[in-house]
């Protein structure tokens, strides 16, 4: 069979590797292909165990997301498929999101950051203080959320604090947050907004920038972690078009990845994204 690009194939040889999808033609001789369990590989295109898949639909979402920059990451044998992920995982945890181990270590204390949360942060809460201008209690707030968990580094929570110092400050992030958590705009524009008034009190980290979102609504949103977050994704073959400059295509892309995490997750039954994010740690430390 000759390939084609962007043609969906398997091999019968190695069912295991799931299935492929031609990436590149090299030279009219050779064809790159990456597997979803199994990574990149190359074939000569007239002399190879492949055929077209005769699956009339498939899961295009790790190839949908794939990029040069994760093929050759792959090509130095760095891919890693979520099912050994979960298997690792799971020597670490034996009943998976519902050990005690887990719970213990990894979930309770991001649970009681989400009550806090939802209790410091409360919409009309919120509003009542933003409207009585009691803007340093909203930073007081806002500093007893951060101590409450070990997810932000020393250094950010002495950045944050230091930045919520001067009253203009307290109200600019103030009015900022709440229109993340609650504003009426496209998620996009309120993101983006939330990093410029980040930046102008020179706290724009990805922590700070995501922390607030994961808290209050640990079903949707996740919290980065940059170096993590970027490992896994590669490992993954995902591409997340990082950069360290906090804006919205990068921080969509991450929960797309996130989402994708979660359904590849299933048999686990992941309650939420403080499970993916718990996975996501989690296989980071105990794999090293």
């Amino acid at each position: 069979m000759t390939l084609k690009k962007n043609q969906y194939v398997i091999n019968k040889k190695m069912p295991q590797w799931g299935l492929g999808k031609v990436i590149n033609i090299i030279n009219q001789e050779l064809a790159e292909v990456f597997f979803e369990h199994s990574g990149y590989h190359k074939f000569y295109r007239k002399n190879n165990p492949l055929s077209e898949s005769e699956l009339l639909e498939h899961e295009s979402t790790i190839f949908e997301n794939l990029s040069a920059g994760d093929l050759e990451e792959d090509k130095k044998g760095s891919f890693q498929n979520l099912a050994l992920s979960q298997e690792n995982f799971i020597q670490e945890f034996p009943q998976g999101f519902s050990d005690p181990k887990y719970i213990q270590r990894e979930r309770t204390h991001k649970e009681e950051g989400h009550l806090l949360a939802s209790e410091l942060l409360d919409q009309k809460k919120l509003e009542k203080l933003i409207e009585a201008k009691a803007f340093e209690e909203i930073s007081a707030n806002v500093l007893k959320l951060t101590n409450k968990l070990t997810l932000l580094l020393p250094n950010e929570k002495t950045a944050l604090r230091e930045g919520l110092k001067e009253e203009a400050a307290q109200e600019e992030f103030a009015i900022s947050l709440f229109a993340l958590l609650y504003g009426s705009d496209e998620m996009e524009s309120r993101f983006d907004e939330w990093a410029g008034t980040l930046k102008s009190i020179e706290i724009d980290k990805w922590t700070t920038a995501t922390y607030f979102l994961f808290l209050v609504f640990p079903q949707k949103y996740m919290f980065v972690k940059p170096n993590v977050t970027q490992a896994v994704a590669t490992m993954s073959a995902f591409n997340i078009a990082f950069t360290p400059r906090i804006n919205w295509r990068t921080y969509e892309r991450i929960l797309r990845f996130s989402s994708y995490t979660k359904q590849k997750l299933h048999a686990l039954e992941p309650k939420d994204m403080i499970d993916i994010q718990s996975f996501m740690w989690s296989i980071m430390t105990y794999e090293k």
